[in-house]
């Protein structure tokens, strides 16, 4: 089974953007507010992917989005 609990249960966990990281800003994950960081600009509202706790830092990369293409 998957961690749920401590740093392993964050890693790989879905957060969504509260206040656009560019680098640096908010995600909402698991109940919480957190401070993250990512390498690219990344829009309130949109999903990231946790890849990295840094401290009290999330280090999160864009989710990637998983269109049908007809």
């Amino acid at each position: 089974k998957k961690p749920v609990t401590g740093v392993e249960g964050l890693i790989g966990a879905t957060a969504v953007v509260r206040t656009a990281l560019n680098p640096k800003g908010k995600v909402f994950l698991k109940g919480e507010i957190w401070d993250a960081e990512s390498q690219e600009s990344i829009l309130a509202g949109e999903e990231v992917i946790v890849v990295e706790l840094n401290g009290f830092c999330l280090k999160v990369k864009k989710k990637e989005s998983k269109s049908w293409v007809l």
